[in-house]
């Protein structure tokens, strides 16, 4: 993805946002190169600590997509990457990867992606009714 932004410099950038009144939408993705079932787990807690605090407001979660034309769909070994099919039907960001990677299968990276959605939804829920 070629993003090094570190968890500190995110949070202050969504802080100071969100203390000017700024709602604060992020987009995360599971599966990408390198992340673990323990990684991921972590950046969905840590985003989920962020909506407790009101510096995030929403949350858009996608299962990362090797689309052709992308450094992942060329070059997947370099990724740590073994795409499974051309079938374009299968390339959604919202079901069964179309792809295992080093560190988690097709199956665990979407078992993580559904368990982020429970997290994230309950998490949002639970702030509204607080903030009622």
């Amino acid at each position: 993805m070629k993003k090094s932004l570190e968890p500190e410099l995110a949070y202050r950038v969504f802080y100071e946002t969100s203390s000017r009144g700024i709602r604060v939408h992020a987009n995360l993705m599971v599966g990408l190169p390198g992340e673990t079932m323990e990684s991921a787990i972590k950046n969905i807690d840590q985003v989920c600590e962020w909506i407790k605090e009101g510096v995030i407001n929403t949350v858009d979660y996608f299962i990362a997509v090797p689309y052709p034309g992308t450094e992942l769909f060329n070059n997947p070994g370099k990724f740590g990457l073994s795409i499974k099919t051309n079938d374009w039907d299968k390339y959604r960001e919202d079901d069964i990867p179309v792809f295992d990677s080093s560190f988690m299968t097709a199956n665990q990276i979407y078992e993580c992606w559904k368990q982020g959605l429970k997290m994230f939804s309950e998490t949002i829920e639970a702030k509204i009714l607080t903030n009622e």
